[in-house]
């Protein structure tokens, strides 16, 4: 089993940041994707559904994170429930 590592310990003693939002742009490229894949598959249920702030659509950072970590643990053969 796999130890879970907070934000804080990965960053350093007393740093904390709030949870960044990105812009479609940013979370597709975080998880190396082109623009239209990332949002075919936040349709497809496959990537979180954005926060609405008017007609802007923004993703938590740490959602994606999350994303990382569970394709991450997929690739090692480690179960994420």
């Amino acid at each position: 089993m796999t130890k879970r590592v907070s934000r804080s310990e990965l960053l350093g003693s007393g740093t904390a940041f709030p949870d960044r939002l990105m812009r479609d742009f940013e979370a597709a490229t975080m998880l190396g994707r082109s623009r239209a894949q990332f949002r075919e598959q936040v349709r497809l249920g496959q990537l979180p559904r954005p926060i609405k702030d008017g007609k802007l659509s923004l993703w938590r950072q740490s959602e994606l994170m999350e994303v990382i970590e569970r394709l991450a643990a997929q690739r090692d053969g480690i179960s994420s429930h």
